[in-house]
């Protein structure tokens, strides 16, 4: 069995036939908190618990994670669908300019939780031999992976540069998908003062009007 330790291979690193560097995931979801339900859900086929919607050239283009179902059920009702509603019926009684910019702040995040949650994240292939000394082995994925590399047991894969899981957005967040998360934040927190400052002047407007 390979060591944990970084290893000096002389032979470069090869793919398995573009193989995933996935673990031994349960057939079967246990309970409602399962990372496995949301795949169990799913009729596509899956990268360990990542569900594949779309290829394209045999790498995963439309990508959910294992909690794709608090994304739908949770997240976009409160981050999208609810803010959809303050836009159409509390902000028509206020003044266009903050109309317009609601709606432009609304759409943004919904671009960039959909950048987040339905791309690949950064799943690696299964490296069979080391390509760089600084490569390690993982037991969960009988893989070597490059520094920064990390095993998720939600996720059942290895994500490069990989940061953490977030059900909220149903994914891992990792190399590919950090800088839309980290947008996604930063306008939702945005949006949070923003609907307090709509719902204030709202208020206001409604009282001289009274």
């Amino acid at each position: 069995m390979p060591s944990r330790e970084k290893l000096d291979v002389e032979e470069p690193g090869r793919e398995e036939d573009g193989e995933f560097a996935t673990g031994n995931r349960s057939d079967e979801p246990t309970d409602l908190c399962d990372p496995n339900l949301g795949r169990a859900m799913c009729c596509f086929p899956s990268v360990g618990n990542m569900t594949v919607i779309l290829w394209r050239r045999g790498s995963p283009v439309f990508v959910v994670g294992p909690y794709w179902t608090m994304l739908v059920c949770v997240t976009l009702p409160l981050a999208v669908v609810g803010p959809l509603f303050v836009a159409i019926f509390w902000c028509a009684r206020l003044h266009i300019a903050v109309q317009v910019t609601y709606g432009m702040l609304v759409a943004a995040l919904a671009l960039a939780l959909a950048s987040t949650a339905f791309r690949d994240p950064g799943l690696l292939r299964r490296h069979s031999a080391a390509p760089a000394s600084t490569w390690t082995w993982n037991d969960q994925a009988r893989s070597f992976k490059p520094p920064g590399a990390r095993y998720c047991p939600w996720c059942d894969a290895i994500f490069e540069n990989f940061d953490h899981t977030c059900p909220w957005v149903g994914t891992a967040v990792a190399k590919r998908n950090l800088r839309s998360f980290k947008l996604f934040v930063a306008l939702l927190q945005l949006l949070a003062y923003y609907t307090a400052a709509v719902f204030v002047l709202g208020a206001l407007h409604v009282a001289d009007r009274n």
